[in-house]
């Protein structure tokens, strides 16, 4: 299995193997973790991520329509690791839905797909379905109009053989875009990643903290009560456990790592598998050779009290390029006639 990070990811995920028991090779093993993990978060997703369902979609939405005068007036697309169809249900609320001749939903999780489906029924959206790995869709479909991912590419491994494959399922004059990702750039930023770190400082000091947090006393009243609930990274962990996957739990780091594989992670701990984020200035440029940039927006979307708020506002403003996160578009270029 190929690491962005190369021999580093190798080697930590080669030890957590051995000390959990795991006699599955490291790719499926990843994708055993990942397909458990969206499946608990299936049903709660849309509710959990608001930093993905209000912060970044304005920006998402921007960048989308840029797009929509480039590629034919109706067109085929794609939503792939489409988890519950986000990106095509943020699509239909800037693009009339006749304007979509084929419509595909793709993703690891057959429960994500399900999820997809039925809201996009809901919708009166006739959806094609497939469940499996990029690599596999390459070889049973046709390339399309626009393709789509949202938050997916930073859960890839290999992401150079997962962007080549995007770039087959794009049509010659084609887009794809990019949603949510997170970006390398604002942790290369000193005043950025300074203004991170003193938020997570003060988030590690109300933990210790924890008699004078209203929140905790209301764990636990809801823990006396029956109603709370081990968190997704507990679930997965657990899940794995009682399926054989492993013999011994995972950190809760692990799990997170191991999902959210090019994400910068505050769990304690070192263990780590990828990158921490994406420059988009260099994405297509090394990733998506015969691709040009159509643009890219770069923003923060911590969810903070407002006095963090009004900090990573500020920052957006004076390094509009370095964001935490990012949403982009390319177009592939058309063939010489």
């Amino acid at each position: 299995m190929k690491f962005a990070n190369g021999a580093i990811g190798i080697a930590n995920l080669n030890a957590t193997m051995l000390r959990c028991g795991v006699t599955l090779n490291p790719e499926e093993f990843i994708r055993i973790i990942s397909n458990t993990y969206h499946a608990i978060e299936a049903e709660s997703y849309d509710d959990t991520h608001i930093e993905i369902t209000q912060f970044a979609k304005p920006f998402f939405k921007e960048v989308l329509l840029q797009t929509l005068d480039i590629i034919p007036h109706s067109f085929s697309v794609l939503d792939l690791g489409c988890g519950t169809g986000y990106a095509l249900q943020t699509l239909l609320e800037i693009c009339p839905k006749s304007r979509l001749h084929q419509v595909m939903c793709s993703d690891l999780s057959s429960d994500m797909v399900v999820k997809a489906q039925q809201n996009l029924t809901a919708k009166n959206i006739t959806t094609e379905t497939f469940v499996g790995t990029v690599a596999d869709l390459v070889m049973w479909t046709q390339p399309f109009d626009m393709v789509l991912t949202n938050s997916v590419l930073h859960h890839i491994a290999d992401i150079e053989s997962f962007l080549a494959n995007i770039a087959s399922l794009v049509k010659p004059g084609g887009v794809y875009v990019m949603g949510h990702e997170p970006s390398s750039r604002f942790m290369a930023n000193p005043e950025c990643r300074a203004a991170y770190e003193r938020w997570q400082t003060l988030r590690t000091w109300r933990r210790r903290l924890w008699f004078i947090d209203p929140l905790f006393y209301k764990r636990v009243l809801s823990k006396w009560s029956g109603h709370s609930q081990p968190d997704i990274l507990q679930k997965t962990s657990d899940k794995l456990l009682r399926t054989g996957v492993i013999t011994k739990p995972l950190t809760p780091r692990e799990v997170r790592m191991m999902v959210d594989i090019h994400a910068p992670c505050d769990l304690p701990g070192d263990f780590c598998l990828g990158l921490p984020g994406f420059d988009p200035l260099k994405l297509g440029s090394e990733y998506l050779p015969g691709f040009h940039t159509i643009c890219w927006r770069s923003y923060n979307a911590w969810i903070a009290p407002a006095k963090w708020a009004k900090t990573a506002n500020a920052l957006n403003k004076k390094f509009s390029l370095d964001g935490g996160s990012f949403t982009a578009a390319w177009q592939r270029d058309r063939k010489p006639n």
